[in-house]
């Protein structure tokens, strides 16, 4: 009875690939993602693809260019292969004009933020059952990141026949992970004085396009790793800035001191100074991982009138302490994925400010929209 089970479980995982694939518009015949923490504490991050293209939409909308972020203060962009295997087996390589450099849409007139790039890599050659192929590696100086680390959710826009996730670090070092929501145990190596880890994931599903899904990906299957000690170690990096000394400028705190000169109830003094950073300044849509996860100072954000969620709790917490209220910002990790043995400054969700007003006791504070 135990093998018809098992029969039964089978086929019904072979019909669901299947069936996913008949009405996909693409699948990723395979995925490999490779990082490698060298011994100077620099980091590789290798990534290739070969997407197989099923439709006409697959090329006309969703997979005729493929857009690579970087930061070229830290990072130095390599593309080592691009081409296209057409249906009928002809190699078509992308031209050189087909590499493109532009600033990230998210980074638009924000001085700030203007030294991130784009590559757009535009492929030629598309066709129903046409392969695109494309190998590129970013190489992180020492200075970029506290660690190795990854948060590879693992799912894409269509299926994935095969997905492989390779980490190498120095055998000095060790690294922690944790998976989630999928059985699968890496296999491990040794490979020039490095460990490799290696995890392989088969026909993986597509990514749901439900307008009501679940927040922060919890039931999706995900893998977390870094090279960090603890999540202490990292987090000690990430404070150890300029920015969480929270220095005021003249014209910052002459602004503080007239509202607390017109309200003398405390919590309406804290309710001003939210508004005031939410609805003054401008909220910067920039991921932390290209910024390195570093941050600007209050009196930069208030000058530039603008900035990401962590620079507008770092200001808002500036100016509540210019006031004389005891105010922190306060990152905020889903519960699921909090591990404090893995130092991941990616599991950082979002940000908020913890104050503590004498009346009501401790609140917890948006700097980018306000709650009625």
């Amino acid at each position: 009875m135990k093998k018809i089970f098992w029969i039964l479980a089978i086929v019904l995982i072979i019909n669901s690939a299947f069936a996913q694939e008949e009405n996909a518009d693409a699948v990723f015949l395979k995925i490999t993602k490779e990082y490698r923490l060298n011994e100077d504490g620099s980091i590789e991050f290798s990534y290739s693809k070969q997407l197989k293209l099923l439709t006409y939409y697959s090329f006309h909308r969703l997979y005729g260019e493929t857009f690579i972020v970087y930061n070229p203060d830290f990072q130095e962009l390599k593309i080592n292969k691009a081409f296209t295997i057409m249906a009928d087996g002809k190699v078509v390589k992308t031209p050189d004009n087909a590499f493109n450099e532009v600033l990230p849409r998210f980074a638009a007139n924000i001085p700030a933020y203007n030294n991130l790039r784009e590559m757009v890599v535009t492929h030629t050659g598309l066709e129903r059952n046409a392969v695109i192929n494309l190998d590129y590696t970013i190489k992180n100086s020492k200075e970029f990141l506290p660690a190795l680390m990854g948060d590879e959710i693992l799912e894409e826009s269509s299926p994935v026949k095969e997905m492989i996730i390779k980490v190498k670090i120095p055998n000095n070092h060790e690294l922690h992970y944790k998976i989630f929501n999928i059985r699968t145990a890496p296999v491990i190596t040794s490979e020039n004085n490095m460990q490799v880890f290696t995890w392989i994931f088969k026909n993986l599903h597509a990514r749901s396009k439900e307008s009501f899904r679940e927040q922060n990906n919890l039931f999706t299957p995900r893998l977390e790793f870094s090279s960090a000690i603890d999540l202490h170690r990292v987090y000690d990096w990430f404070v150890n800035q300029p920015a969480f000394y929270y220095k005021v400028g003249k014209q910052m705190a002459e602004t503080v001191d007239n509202i607390v000169a017109e309200e003398k109830d405390q919590m309406k003094i804290i309710l001003k100074l939210q508004k005031l950073v939410v609805n003054n300044l401008k909220y910067y849509h920039i991921p932390l991982v290209y910024t390195g996860y570093r941050c600007r100072t209050a009196e930069e954000i208030w000058k530039s009138n603008g900035g990401t969620q962590l620079d507008k709790s770092i200001l808002l917490t500036a100016l509540l302490r210019q006031a004389n209220i005891n105010a922190n910002p306060v990152v905020v990790i889903p519960s699921k994925f909090y591990e404090k043995e893995i130092g991941n400054l990616l599991m950082f969700d979002k940000f908020l400010v913890q104050v503590n007003p004498k009346k009501y006791g401790q609140l917890y504070l948006s700097a980018t929209h306000v709650d009625n």
